[in-house]
């Protein structure tokens, strides 16, 4: 909601801060992969390259949402991000 109202508030058209929502919750994931996962900071990198033409659909396909689905979020993976912060054995220290 935060990311919406700022979008808007700085007259960003929908579609691009969808565009943008999307790359940035991508682009988060990629870099806990490769904190995780024996990867590479440019396999990293091709990764999230390859998913920009999904990120394009996604946008696309999200523009006109269904009101049904409105609402839905991952609270519970947005929680367990922050918590992470304090934990006494952490994954990785970011």
């Amino acid at each position: 909601i935060a990311f919406a109202v700022a979008a808007q508030s700085m007259g960003i058209p929908k579609q691009d801060a969808l565009r943008g929502f999307y790359y940035n919750a991508a682009a988060g994931m990629v870099t806990n992969s490769v904190k995780l996962v024996p990867l590479g900071q440019q396999t990293g990198q091709e990764i999230l390259h390859s998913l920009l033409p999904m990120i394009d659909k996604l946008s696309a396909d999200t523009i006109d949402p269904d009101k049904r689905t409105l609402g839905r979020c991952c609270t519970g993976f947005d929680i367990r991000c922050m918590q992470h912060e304090d934990l006494y054995s952490r994954l990785y220290m970011s």
